[in-house]
């Protein structure tokens, strides 16, 4: 029971839905999303097809490469954003593609649904094992202005030809900063770490450690 002037009598439950929810404690990924909330990834492997980020300022963020999201669909983006101020921090994601026959990526915005200031940090993409991984990584579509990806590790993309192995894509944006990044190519695995697309302006790649084996 709180007091004060102006107090409303509440319960232990709504306080705790005021704050964060964990994934742990949904059955599916997309019903902890679908509540508009911040979204905890504790240590595990969520596996989910895709989910759709409708609510600005949510937060997904987990304890590092033991918050695994592994994609359960190669033909689809994992999380396509539509909204601004989404953030993606501490968190591995794992694609499931074992060639280049998807142009899909782990994170994705839409032309349709600007998402503008979209920041994806600390975040490792990868595959479950060394045969497969993402087609793409991020991508900056028309309209997702002043975004941002930072000290992330991409690796293991399938593709070299146009439209797969991109790293970090940007469409018609400004300002995007890429900064403190690394990442690995191999034969056939991985075309450009950063691309910057008919329209990108004020685009900045910043302090990247190591970027190996990319085509370009």
């Amino acid at each position: 029971t709180q007091s004060g002037t102006g107090a409303v009598t509440t319960t232990v439950q709504a306080k705790l839905r005021e704050g964060a929810v964990s994934a742990a404690d949904f059955s599916t990924v997309a019903q902890a999303v679908a509540t508009g909330k911040d979204v905890f990834f504790p240590a595990g492997t969520w596996s989910f097809d895709q989910v759709i980020v409708t609510t600005p300022r949510q937060r997904f963020y987990g304890v590092g490469p033991a918050a695994i999201i592994r994609a359960s669909d190669a033909t689809k983006d994992l999380f396509l954003v539509r909204a601004a101020d989404v953030d993606f921090i501490d968190l591995q994601m794992e694609g499931v593609s074992t060639s280049a026959v998807n142009g899909t990526f782990a994170i994705k915005t839409d032309a349709a649904y600007p998402a503008p200031r979209l920041r994806v940090e600390r975040v490792q993409f990868t595959g479950e094992d060394s045969t497969k991984g993402f087609n793409n990584a991020v991508k900056f579509d028309t309209g997702a202005d002043n975004g941002s990806v930072t000290k992330c590790y991409i690796e293991r993309l399938w593709g070299t030809a146009s439209g797969y192995g991109y790293g970090v894509l940007c469409g018609d944006v400004d300002g995007v900063i890429v900064e403190g990044c690394s990442g690995v190519g191999t034969a056939g695995r991985g075309r450009h770490f950063v691309y910057l697309s008919a329209g990108a302006s004020n685009c900045k790649v910043i302090a990247n450690p190591s970027i190996v084996g990319f085509k370009s």
